[in-house]
């Protein structure tokens, strides 16, 4: 069983692996070959926590995952981060475990790649300006996935701590394409032509009302019925709205239930699944002025194709831990 680090796993999988990887994967979800129930959600009330447990499979290339996920808003006052990950990998043709890999950059990476996916199969092929918001590890990820599949000429990054975008933006200097700066509000959305959400906000992160016509947005941030990172009138405005999976969408992305509650929105207005547009059973964008809407809540299948990605280049250069049980 190899044990991959975070450092080693940004290492060994570039965006633009994930990327295919993960589109493969949610097409293979779309047409049968691939296996995601809705995670399990365990709260602790005792020490105001939960955990979720997410398992995953895909045929080609062949692998099982389970990640565990556990959310900790106190962390950050003992010095330890939020959210903390690992995804346990097996062999599913002899249940051998074969990997354990730090699991908080397999899900800032595969969620990346989930948005350079949509923003690939959604956004216009000739776009100008993107905004993304929120600067933390998915933020970090939603630059280098959308920067990897449209050549942009610059991307914004807002944030409550400007220090925190700042801190974003010189990270990435020399690692995108795309010039980097700091947006001034959420009123910087007005001429973007895509749009990443990346937040655990429980009220809309801009107006609705402030997308112009053609702009995708990818809302990947809001995981749990109460968050909601995009507002009513934006969904009502979307010609198309796309998920990762229906199921768990309705199970848990906020935006759609509470617009759903509102009687704003219905389950039938929910276009495709994004693995359906991937395998070209639906189409993706068909008109300039469409305005699009990617949402995510985080799908197991894109960990294990993430996963095997990284397990089979450490495997091929020698890298990580090797153990054997």
């Amino acid at each position: 069983m190899r044990i991959l680090s975070a450092a080693e796993i940004e290492r060994l999988v570039p965006m633009s692996e994930a990327i295919a990887a993960v589109r493969d994967a949610f097409a293979q979800l779309a047409t049968d070959k691939a296996q995601s129930p809705v995670r399990s959600v365990l709260r602790v009330p005792r020490h105001d926590n939960f955990i979720l447990v997410m398992p995953g499979y895909v045929s080609k290339p062949e692998i099982f995952t389970v990640k565990t996920v556990s959310v900790v808003p106190s962390n950050p006052h003992r010095g330890l981060p939020r959210v903390v990950a690992t995804v346990l990998a097996v062999n599913p043709a002899d249940g051998l475990p074969i990997g354990l890999l730090e699991g908080t950059s397999v899900t800032a990476l595969r969620t990346g790649a989930a948005s350079g996916v949509a923003t690939d199969l959604l956004a216009r092929k000739k776009v100008s300006r993107a905004v993304v918001i929120g600067a933390g590890p998915q933020g970090r990820s939603q630059v280098l996935g959308i920067d990897a599949v449209r050549d942009f000429d610059d991307i914004r990054i807002l944030s409550k701590e400007r220090r925190s975008a700042d801190r974003l933006v010189r990270s990435l200097r020399g690692k995108t394409r795309a010039r980097l700066q700091i947006a001034d509000s959420a009123k910087d959305v007005r001429d973007a032509d895509v749009v990443c959400a990346a937040t655990n906000s429980l009220e809309p992160v801009f107006a609705g009302r402030d997308i112009q016509p053609g702009c995708h947005v990818n809302g990947v941030g809001s995981f749990r019925p109460e968050m909601q990172e995009v507002d009513v009138e934006f969904l009502t405005r979307c010609d198309k709205i796309v998920v990762d999976q229906r199921e768990g969408a309705w199970a848990e992305a906020g935006e759609l239930i509470i617009a759903k509650n509102e009687g704003a929105i219905t389950e039938d207005d929910v276009f495709a699944e994004i693995g359906e547009v991937a395998a070209g059973l639906k189409p993706g964008r068909q008109g300039k002025d469409e305005i699009t809407f990617f949402k995510s809540v985080g799908n197991a299948v894109q960990d294990a194709a993430v996963a095997a990605l990284a397990i089979k280049a450490a495997k091929r250069e020698n890298v990580g831990r090797d153990i054997k049980l």
